[in-house]
C-alpha cells in the first residue's frame, strides 16, 4: 500500500485557496532531539497578502498586526481519499510512542513524505546569516495553518483564520536548544534567538 501511494501522483485539493507565506518567513519546528518527522511548525508575522485581499473583498479589514500562525502537515497531499491507507489511518486514529517503540499513523515511508522539511538551528547559527534565506527558501511545506491574532497583553484570542498554506523549510530545534536560544536572546547577532522571542 505503501509503495502505490508513492507513486500516486500528488493531487492538491486546495491548489486555487492555498495561501503562500513570503520567502523569508520563518517558522520553528519545536520537538524532542530524536524526533524524525516534523509535521507541526508555528511563527509570528504579518497575514499573507492573500489572505489580507480575501478579507478585504468580504470587508473585513485588517490591520498590519503580528499573528500567530501554527502550520500542521498538510498529510492529505499524499493520501488518496478513501484508498486502503486512507481507511486504515481512520481506523487507526493516531500515532502511538511507548518507550521502547512507537506505531506511526502512517508507513514510514509516506511519513517522511509528510514531514515538514528544514533545516538545523546549528547550520544557520554557524552560517552566513546574509545567506540563510537562501536555505530556508529552497523548500515549500504545504500545511494547514491555524492564524490567530492575539491580545498583546491578555492573550485573549481577538481574531482568527484557518486557510491551507505553503510555508519556506523550517528551523527544526530542540526543546533544550529552544530555552538556551531564547536566554542568549539579548545578544543582537542571535537572530534565531530574537525570532523565537
Amino acid at each position: 500500500q505503501a509503495t502505490s501511494v508513492l507513486s500516486f501522483p500528488v493531487f492538491d485539493l486546495f491548489h486555487a485557496s492555498r495561501v503562500e507565506f513570503e520567502p523569508g518567513h520563518l517558522s520553528f519546528a519545536i520537538d524532542s532531539e530524536d524526533t524524525k518527522e516534523r509535521d507541526d511548525a508555528i511563527s509570528i508575522g504579518k497575514l499573507p497578502h492573500k489572505l489580507i485581499e480575501k478579507r478585504k473583498a468580504i470587508g473585513m479589514e485588517t490591520e498590519p498586526d503580528d499573528w500567530l500562525f501554527i502550520h500542521i502537515a498538510d498529510s492529505a497531499r499524499f493520501v488518496p481519499i478513501n484508498t486502503p491507507i486512507d481507511h486504515y489511518a481512520r481506523y487507526r486514529g493516531t500515532a502511538c510512542y511507548l518507550p521502547s517503540t512507537s506505531f506511526p499513523l502512517f508507513p514510514a515511508a509516506i511519513s517522511k513524505l509528510m514531514s515538514l522539511r528544514g533545516v538545523r538551528q546549528e547550520y544557520l547559527l554557524s552560517s552566513d546569516p546574509s545567506k540563510w534565506n537562501s536555505v530556508i527558501e529552497g523548500e515549500t511545506n504545504y500545511c494547514i495553518t491555524v492564524a490567530a491574532k492575539l491580545h498583546p497583553k491578555t492573550g485573549e484570542l481577538l481574531d482568527y483564520e484557518i486557510f491551507p498554506s505553503a510555508i519556506p523549510a523550517v528551523v527544526n530545534v530542540s526543546y533544550r536548544d529552544t530555552e538556551a536560544l531564547l536566554k542568549r536572546a539579548e545578544s543582537s547577532q542571535n537572530f534565531i534567538g530574537h525570532a523565537l522571542q
